[in-house]
């Protein structure tokens, strides 16, 4: 017999963002009683499981906002669910506020201190959903373009990303403009230089969609009373979908046409005594596999020369025997 469980939703939801193999491969732990610490929470497997808590407190954040905001502007203002969704939106992305605004001394003070709220519970949410919708994006876009070969470098591999990404974040938001300008021409039979100007104005988060005079999502300007409860739901679906669209087309471009400063490995064709003496880290003369693993880490600005120490500290702590290598005898 089938049984409902929000778990299962959620571990859904993993696994259409981390990937059906990641999540389904066998994880091999030791024995606790060698020593060892429990592989759950080392290595990718750790960063997995920390991804997803991390998801699951973003969730919470995001939807406690919502409640408590209907909870806070029922008892203050009266609002209903749809005026509360409305205004707590236009809060969070600062796009169409004053369409609904508190019209009580108690209800301006307390929108005073959700403000404050909504800028930690956004920094919070808006990152991650745009990470999200970034990832799907360049997967779909990725199987379309040109991928990166085998034989690219990695500045190549990474230019490539980069582009797939802004080619990503360009279509959604000529997608999302076009599909405006249709919709006011075809719903509220606007002329076509005024559906354009109303789809650029609403698109690109200069207002809300309730800026336009045919919506109705209150009775008026800096009014609480509520409007049209076709048009609520329809503010709420407008700021949802453009503000993570441009939002994505944003972070894309400026990736793509700024300064990358994500790190990118590059491949070293010949060696300098100036680098050879940097790469020697035990000043024996020649140059290990480990040191120029650790040199081509740190000049990529993958991690930190000192992360790359805490590592090695670590190897020599459980080399007990100080051989260089961890056997079996460092294990008693």
């Amino acid at each position: 017999k089938f049984q409902f469980s929000w778990a299962r939703v959620w571990d859904f939801c993993v696994e259409c963002d981390t990937g059906l193999s990641r999540r389904m491969a066998p994880k091999i732990e030791p024995p606790k009683q060698q020593g060892y610490t429990p592989l759950g929470f080392d290595g990718e497997v750790g960063v997995e499981a920390r991804r997803s808590r991390r998801q699951k407190i973003v969730l919470a954040a995001f939807f406690g906002y919502l409640v408590l905001g209907a909870v806070l502007f029922y008892f203050v203002e009266g609002w209903n669910l749809l005026q509360t969704l409305v205004f707590n939106l236009s809060i969070l992305t600062g796009v169409g506020f004053g369409h609904i605004a508190p019209s009580s001394d108690a209800g301006k003070l307390a929108t005073s201190v959700w403000i404050w709220c909504g800028l930690f519970v956004f920094a919070v949410v808006g990152g991650r959903v745009l990470d999200l919708i970034m990832g799907w994006e360049l997967a779909v876009v990725t199987n379309v373009f040109q991928k990166p070969a085998m034989s690219d470098s990695f500045h190549d591999i990474r230019k490539t990303e980069r582009r797939n990404a802004f080619l990503a974040g360009t279509a959604n938001a000529v997608f999302m403009y076009v599909a405006a300008v249709l919709y006011f021409v075809l719903r509220y039979r606007a002329a076509f230089a005024d559906a354009v100007y109303d789809a650029a104005v609403s698109v690109f988060n200069l207002d809300s969609v309730c800026g336009h005079a045919e919506v109705h999502c209150s009775v008026g300007w800096h009014s609480s009373e509520m409007g049209e409860v076709g048009d609520m739901i329809l503010a709420l679906f407008w700021a949802v979908v453009t503000f993570s669209t441009m939002g994505h087309f944003v972070a894309t471009f400026a990736t793509y046409v700024g300064a990358d400063s994500a790190p990118a490995l590059s491949r070293v064709l010949s060696l300098s005594k100036d680098r050879l003496g940097r790469m020697d880290m035990d000043m024996d003369g020649k140059i290990k596999r480990s040191e120029f693993l650790r040199d081509r880490l740190v000049q990529s600005g993958i991690c930190q020369a000192s992360e790359i120490d805490v590592i090695l500290n670590n190897f020599d702590d459980l080399d007990k025997s100080k051989t260089g290598s961890i056997d079996l005898v460092d294990l008693k």
